[in-house]
């Protein structure tokens, strides 16, 4: 009975033993598993959120930059982003690409239109989206400028020299004018050591940045080069030497009265308080016959003579209106022409602060209008 009894106590604590083994074994392999599908899901919606996250990032960019069919608002485009990150993340990038898209924008008009602080390009472009809302639409022309003589190449060897005024902002400052030079070399031989000479003669404040020497010009060749001047009178001319190894040459440049103008934008509505002004002594005008070849080149005229902003420009109108403002003193110019349809009579009138300037810029355009 003792043996029974031993044997019966063994059986049951191995049934113990081993009961408990498997429960604790069962138990682990079910925390296993539990932990197991825990991080299976985890991942999953992990994985989901991210693609979600990822898709509606792709989707809102697209949208902000034309690859979807409609274009909604910035505002609508992320204030159904449920997510703070993505929604922080795409309007950094929006704001980005706005900045960029502006900035690029911007950067392309400059270099299309050329860049003029001082007024020119940048000015018109200025004056004619202020005065298309009224429904006022300028059609800017192409002005080329006229070539001048500097030197004639049988005075200069066989060297010949071209300039014309490029109206081009100078780096040196709003006060200088910019000369294009073309120098030709008209002789059997090659030319050398080509230099701007004489500057220590300059008097009354003006000022000459020359070209850099050029130390070979081949015979038959053309070379471009650019002057920079600093006027101070719309009468004076300013005098200097061409130098090369045979000899030197004397030349001078008299301003035309229109280039000693940069062009200044100014809103059409403000034009007429600024002409009342400016009237009395400082108003200027007269009246003629206007060529009927004429009638339709009135902006172009202008604009070719002076270098003004147009503020009005129709023919069907016959108003022409322009601003600008002196190089020299900053004096401000103002043109207005109107042309009658029924006779072609026009009415020239020109207010300046400076009345010297004034009158003799009314009767460079009437010279040119009438021819």
């Amino acid at each position: 009975s003792e043996e029974e009894e031993e044997e019966e106590y063994y059986d049951s604590e191995d049934d113990e033993y081993y009961d408990s083994e498997e429960e604790e074994e069962e138990e682990y392999y079910d925390s296993e598993e539990e932990e197991e599908e825990y991080d299976s899901e985890d991942d999953q919606s992990f994985y989901n959120n991210n693609n979600k996250q990822q898709n509606n990032s792709n989707n809102l960019m697209n949208n902000f930059l034309g690859g979807g069919s409609s274009s909604p608002s910035p505002n609508a485009l992320f204030n159904n982003n449920s997510s703070g990150s993505v929604k922080n993340l795409n309007n950094d990038l929006m704001n980005l690409n706005i900045n960029n898209n502006n900035n690029n924008n911007n950067n392309n008009i400059n270099n299309l239109l050329g860049s003029n602080s001082g007024g020119g390009t940048m000015d018109l472009l200025s004056s004619s989206s202020n005065n298309s809302s009224s429904g006022n639409i300028i059609s800017i022309p192409n002005i080329t400028q006229k070539k001048h003589i500097l030197l004639k190449q049988v005075v200069g060897n066989g060297l010949k020299i071209e300039f014309s005024y490029i109206r081009q902002n100078s780096i040196h400052g709003p006060n200088w004018n910019v000369i294009k030079l073309w120098l030709s070399n008209n002789s059997e031989s090659n030319i050398s050591n080509i230099s701007v000479t004489g500057l220590e003669q300059l008097t009354d404040g003006v000022e000459v940045i020359p070209f850099p020497n050029i130390n070979i010009l081949p015979r038959g060749q053309i070379v471009e080069a650019k002057l920079n001047i600093k006027f101070k009178s719309i009468t004076k001319p300013v005098k200097f030497k061409i130098s090369h190894s045979i000899s030197s040459f004397s030349v001078k440049i008299t301003p035309p009265v229109g280039e000693l103008i940069k062009s200044v934008a100014v809103p059409i509505s403000e034009f007429p308080a600024i002409q009342k002004r400016l009237g009395g002594m400082h108003e200027s005008s007269t009246s003629f016959l206007l060529p009927e070849s004429n009638v339709n080149l009135v902006n172009e005229k202008i604009l070719s003579q002076v270098n003004v902003a147009p503020v009005e420009a129709s023919i069907i109108n016959g108003t022409y209106k322009y601003a600008g403002k002196g190089i020299l003193n900053d004096e401000q110019i103002l043109i207005s022409v109107t042309v009658f349809p029924n006779d072609h009579n026009l009415k020239l009138k020109v207010n300046c602060d400076n009345t010297i300037l004034g009158n003799m810029l009314l009767t460079s355009l009437k010279n040119t209008l009438k021819n």
